[in-house]
């Protein structure tokens, strides 16, 4: 639509310039390659701007929607972190100097926190939060952070693969 817009802009300019305005066909081959040149613009800045870890919404609001998303879907109202990793988001989203990867990082491992903490058995001695580990059996293992080569591995080939 835009470049349609732009069309009798250019005859007007084209005319101005003693020259001949473009031809249906003529303009036809120009739309094309421009879209084709935008959409490629498009896709390399997207793949530079995932390699520097930052984010392709087109702002920094649109991220923090995916982040609470990210959060709702992986904790529910009732789990044990549920409160405090809202707050927590909240301090994260303000922080200007963290890239979109390393928040999303972060969002992630809070949600797998908050379901370890989920599969563990409930604190009976008095509601003390170290009760499990006096009560015979022993706790779950805290899940391993992921390591980052890996991780970094893996997304540099999910990125070849794609473009």
């Amino acid at each position: 639509q835009f470049l349609d817009a732009m069309r009798p802009l250019l005859d007007r300019y084209l005319t101005a310039r003693s020259m001949r305005p473009l031809l249906e066909a003529e303009w036809a081959v120009y739309a094309q390659g421009a879209l084709a040149e935008a959409e490629d613009d498009r896709v390399s800045h997207e793949a530079a701007l995932r390699s520097q870890g930052r984010s392709t919404f087109f702002n920094s609001r649109a991220e923090a929607v995916y982040l609470r998303q990210i959060l709702a879907a992986g904790i529910p109202s009732g789990a044990p972190l549920a409160v405090q990793a809202i707050r927590y988001l909240t301090v994260l989203e303000a922080n200007s100097s963290w890239t979109f990867s390393q928040k999303k990082r972060v969002v992630k491992r809070v949600v797998e926190l908050s379901q370890y903490f989920a599969k563990q058995p409930p604190p009976t001695e008095y509601g003390s939060p170290f009760a499990p580990l006096f009560a015979g059996k022993v706790p779950l293992a805290p899940p391993p952070m992921a390591d980052r080569r890996a991780a970094r591995a893996a997304a540099r080939t999910t990125a070849a693969t794609s473009s």
